[in-house]
């Protein structure tokens, strides 16, 4: 299946919902393992096992940086492939400015759910995450404007 130029406008909705994801899941495997060691027989046999799960859980953060770069280089290197006619280069830059415009709404709803206290301590381990999140507006368009050069300036020989 070929891409889309609307498919510009889905990567953000896709990152933010696999970060709130990500985040439920840990705030939930913090409250299962809080459950667990409060049992005292428990607690001895599963306790090692429970540490090594949640330093996988906040190893996530590192995935979403990873998974995030590894769609730019994608797309980046998709776009060196691709011939385009540079008349099309103003339909891309409004379609940028769309995706930065929709970009601002899901940093309001991201701002939202990191302003739940019970999320706070979680949210606390996912640094890198909340850096992306709190300047999603700056990564995105710092990440899309190359895409968009890399289309339409190319040398030819």
């Amino acid at each position: 299946m070929k891409g889309n130029l609307l498919d510009i406008l889905f990567i953000p909705i896709i990152f933010l919902v696999i970060v709130i994801g990500t985040v439920l899941g840990a705030y939930l495997y913090g409250n299962i393992k809080d459950s667990l060691m409060a049992n005292e027989q428990i607690n001895q046999t599963v306790e090692p096992y429970l540490n090594e799960g949640e330093k996988a859980m906040y190893n996530f953060d590192y995935v979403l940086l990873f998974v995030l770069l590894g769609l730019f280089a994608t797309s980046f290197i998709s776009a060196l492939f691709i011939n385009t006619h540079p008349i099309f280069f103003f339909l891309s830059i409004f379609f940028l400015a769309i995706s930065i415009f929709l970009i601002s709404h899901l940093k309001t709803i991201y701002s939202t759910f990191y302003n739940v206290t019970e999320f706070q301590g979680v949210l606390y381990q996912f640094k890198i995450t909340n850096w992306i999140m709190s300047n999603q507006i700056l990564v995105y368009f710092a990440l899309s404007l190359p895409i968009v050069v890399a289309l339409y300036m190319k040398i030819t020989s």
